[in-house]
């Protein structure tokens, strides 16, 4: 279960349509015109240019056969076009062979076929269970066959449990063996089609099934049955339905229900919840920021721009368990930035949907469409409808990219896959309505919580210190398991308030403070992230604890954090120095001033990022993210005062010595251990926080001439230590087991140094010296020790 690194396919200056399969991604580029993009070598095998009065109404299709490749299009508006009554309702077709000359693919180009239907076509499928005949969908539901080769109409279905005027919100095709779903008096081969439709009346949404078989008189559907459901059109942000008949929506509000099918007499059925509901968070709701692409079993994978709507967060969700199995982080392109996205999630076609032999899991990719958000751009080629206009020329401005997004995926929904999973998913589901009010608390907790909210309400906010502090202290035996979650969120909302302008407020930081160091504290407990806040009330003392107690706050947080502070202090000569770290002792005033003074030197909060727990890619996509972002420095300017500090711990680190046996004048002697709390990280730490510092920035510093002599300073400093590794590395497995000895001598004479009494370790040693002394008080012959030796 994994989502690999994205990779960027192609981009366009225009909004476009697009589909793929296993092998290829067709793209109906407006204005211009269909490109066939080949993802193993990630360039296109077919384009063909219509030229700028060319628009389309939905994504094109591509079959091949061997070496040749024919392409479908549905034209929306083309001088070629006589008849504008035909709009949105012809289809082209051309074929290319890749293996003919030059000479033989440009005559081939001025052959084309080309046919109307009679809707209005928001989708064209194939599946080869059909073959011989391309689906076309149509904006009111209707369904159309024709045959590939010669584009002949060959039959059209019509709904007949609504009207024509009834609009199609989106739709899904499958084989017929895949849906397991369907009773088994129905065909068991052929196409099934899910119609997910508004009804033009109440604009509830309507799921129609239909199949569709092969017959030698031609293609017959058969209707398997429809389902009105409780959903408005309007209420609705996306829709997924797999092939087991596991339907979900998520709501414009983030609410993510789902259901199953359960089946009825006669041609009807109807939706049972499959499981609870629940609500999302910390992602944007708007139109077209949120996309659902079904896969295997009850697995969703989500793409949705984040809250920031910097990023957007891809997540492959179990539905049946309501846990995130695996996710990744995809920065938005800065070409995106200067206004709201849109995205899309195509699927790969059927080539890796089947399982074969006993493999628990499928790879297969899925493409992401981001383009500037507008009621004509993007749409997939699942059929989800969206505003057209007639010309297309209203988007000729809209840009747009493509990204390639591979994964892995359980075939079946298994509560193994799932276990250990909730944490994480934790950072996207909000808690139900119920644990937001103070229901759940005892009689103490809701009236010190009322009291704080007085205090600091009307601009006290020592008195509301004193009301916790004094109910803490009534509470015998409270530890820091007994606050409760409940308790602490609310308790950081009435003293944070973060729906306030930060400015506005006054604010105390000794209760946040206790409770981030008692470790009660989650980051997702604010909306937004707490360090964001605290950052927005200039409390970096409470940053920096945090940074020390809270366990889950985001590498883009950590590292925007950290890029105001370089921002903050800007080029200063003779800047803070490592050597002259002291640990801060807990300040004794309880309300923050909102000074420059207060941001911690580089060297100190640099301290607590090097040291505190992320994972490498996202850190990586972080800084590449958040450097670009600063207001007062460059990326390069940011890069290069990080990259000095990291250098001189490292220089300080290579210059110590290395500890090979503990000195006698300390055998046994109780040290005390100074806090390091703001000092110097481990070496190794260094090392791995500098190796992803640099993935993430080398490209920026190359072109950054000022960066040129540092980079030279850094690889003089390392080529020594590379040579010197290569030289000891083979004797690693002769001396390794010496190594780990002197090791653990010096752990243990640090234990006796530090250990107050005799501890384990004290009284072992004290038993092994006193039969030393015994052995030569009575002239004993110790191993591998002789008297007298003769020679």
């Amino acid at each position: 279960m994994s989502i690999t690194e994205p990779f960027a396919l192609a981009n366009y200056n225009t909004s476009l349509y697009a589909s793929a399969n296993a092998d290829n991604v067709s793209v109906a580029v407006q204005t211009d015109g269909v490109h066939v993009l080949q993802l193993s070598t990630l360039r296109p095998i077919i384009s063909r240019t219509l030229g700028p009065s060319t628009s389309f109404a939905c994504p094109p299709l591509t079959v091949s056969d061997a070496h040749t490749y024919t392409v479908y299009a549905a034209i929306q508006s083309s001088q070629e076009l006589e008849d504008q009554q035909v709009a949105g309702k012809s289809i082209w077709r051309w074929s290319e062979d890749l293996n003919s000359s030059i000479a033989d693919r440009a005559e081939a180009h001025k052959k084309k076929l080309s046919v109307t239907v009679p809707h209005t076509i928001t989708g064209l499928h194939y599946v080869p269970e059909l073959a011989g005949h391309i689906i076309v969908i149509a904006h009111n539901g209707s369904i159309t066959t024709v045959q590939s080769d010669t584009l002949q109409v060959q039959s059209t279905w019509e709904q007949h449990n609504g009207s024509l005027d009834d609009t199609l919100v989106k739709s899904f095709v499958f084989s017929r063996t895949e849906c397991s779903f369907l009773p088994r008096n129905t065909s068991q081969e052929g196409v099934v089609i899910v119609l997910v439709l508004a009804d033009s009346k109440t604009g509830t949404a309507r799921l129609e099934i239909v199949c569709i078989t092969n017959e030698e008189r031609g293609s017959l559907f058969a209707p398997i049955g429809c389902c009105q459901t409780d959903f408005k059109q309007s209420d609705i942000l996306d829709i997924s339905f797999s092939s087991t008949g596991i339907m979900s929506a998520i709501t414009t509000e983030g609410k993510w229900r789902s259901f199953t099918i359960d089946q009825s007499t006669g041609h009807s059925f109807s939706l049972s919840q499959y499981a609870d509901p629940f609500r999302l968070k910390n992602l944007s709701f708007a139109p077209h920021q949120l996309t659902l692409l079904p896969l295997t079993s009850s697995h969703v994978l989500l793409a949705g721009v984040s809250s920031s709507t910097t990023e957007i967060h891809t997540h492959i969700w179990d539905l049946q368990y309501s846990v995130i199995l695996a996710s990744h982080v995809l920065p938005i392109p800065s070409s995106f930035t200067s206004s709201p996205v849109s995205i899309t999630l195509i699927p790969s076609a059927f080539a890796t949907s089947k399982a074969k032999g006993k493999d628990s899991f499928t790879h297969s990719q899925a493409v992401i469409v981001i383009s500037h958000s507008s009621p004509s751009a993007t749409k997939a080629s699942n059929g989800k409808n969206k505003n057209k206009t007639k010309t297309g020329r209203s988007s000729t401005s809209v840009p747009s990219a493509l990204f390639v997004v591979p994964y892995v995926v359980p075939i079946i929904s298994t509560i193994g896959n799932a276990i250990g999973k909730a944490s994480a998913s934790a950072t996207w589901i909000a808690l139900p309505e119920s644990s937001d009010n103070d229901s759940g608390l005892d009689q103490g907790r809701r009236r010190v919580l009322q009291a704080m909210k007085t205090e600091i309400e009307g601009n006290r906010p020592q008195a509301a210190n004193e009301a916790f502090f004094n109910w803490e202290k009534g509470q015998l035996g409270l530890d820091k398991g007994s606050y409760g979650y409940d308790f602490v969120k609310q308790v950081l909302h009435v003293v944070l308030q973060p729906a306030k302008n930060p400015a506005s407020v006054m604010y105390s930081s000794m209760v946040v403070r206790h409770l981030i160091y008692h470790k009660v504290v989650s980051n997702g407990m604010i909306e937004g992230g707490l360090v964001r806040l605290l950052k927005a009330k200039n409390d970096w003392e409470s940053i920096k604890l945090t940074l020390m107690n809270v366990v889950d706050v985001s590498e883009s947080e950590l590292v925007e954090a950290l890029t105001d502070v370089v921002a903050k202090h800007g080029y200063q000569p003779g800047g803070a120095n490592p050597d002259a770290m002291q640990v801060d002792a807990p300040s004794n005033s309880t309300t923050v001033k909102s000074s420059s003074a207060d941001v911690p030197p580089l060297p100190v909060f640099l301290s607590h990022c090097v040291k505190y727990r992320t994972t490498p890619s996202h850190l990586r996509v972080a800084f590449r993210q958040q450097l670009h972002s600063a207001t007062s420095m460059t990326a390069a300017e940011c890069a290069v005062e990080i990259l000095k500090v990291l250098i001189m711990w490292i220089e300080e680190c290579s210059s110590r010595d290395i500890p090979l046996f503990p000195a006698a004048a300390n055998e046994g002697v109780k040290t005390v251990r100074k806090a390091t709390a703001d000092g110097m990280p481990e070496f190794g730490q260094i090392v791995s926080f500098t190796e992803t510092f640099l993935d993430a920035t080398f490209l920026s510093l190359l072109q950054y001439k000022p960066a040129q002599e540092v980079l030279q300073r850094l690889a003089t400093l390392l080529q020594p230590e590379i040579a010197f590794m290569q030289s000891v590395q083979p004797l690693y497995g002769v001396l390794g087991g010496f190594s780990s000895a002197q090791c653990k001598v010096l752990r243990e004479a640090k234990e006796r140094g530090t250990s107050s009494g005799k501890g384990p370790s004290q009284e072992r040693h004290d038993k092994q010296r006193e039969k030393r002394l015994h052995e030569q008080s009575v002239m004993g012959i110790g191993l591998y020790q002789v008297e007298e030796l003769m020679l």
